[in-house]
């Protein structure tokens, strides 16, 4: 990717988050089905480059038990399919998210710590959590 077009892809995801913190501000939440918002995420793979990985928190559906995958080169990525980006495979990140899907359910209080510390894990990696609409 060249620098004119990693620069796009930027002003793509920051003006995703402007329309964002727009919505939020006016309306108190995010209007569902935003092109812009899902613009921005869809750049935020894209500009996480080849070797980005995505991945889901929330293991709940057949088609949302994979943790971590690396998309594919043809593969036509769709709004809602991943909740972060990450710049490689991080096995730590892998084993919070499985054993967050594998602990007994005992309330918000103790899952809330074990998706905080998820997302900050993302963070620290370097990854980023998509906002889609």
């Amino acid at each position: 990717m060249n620098a004119e077009e990693r620069e796009r892809l930027q002003r793509v995801v920051e003006y995703a988050d402007q329309v964002a913190n727009w919505q939020i501000e006016q309306d108190g939440w995010i209007r569902e089905g935003d092109s812009d918002i899902n613009a921005g995420a869809f750049a935020q793979i894209e500009l996480m480059g080849s070797g980005a990985w995505l991945g889901n928190i929330n293991l709940y559906a057949p088609d949302r038990m994979q943790i971590m995958w690396q998309p594919g080169e043809h593969e036509d990525l769709t709004t809602f399919c991943a909740a972060f980006v990450i710049p490689a495979f991080d096995q730590e990140l892998h084993d919070m998210i499985k054993a967050r899907h594998e602990a007994e359910y005992t309330g918000t209080k103790a899952d809330y710590a074990r998706v905080n510390a998820i997302t900050e894990r993302v963070a620290a990696i370097g990854g980023y959590m998509l906002l889609w609409s």
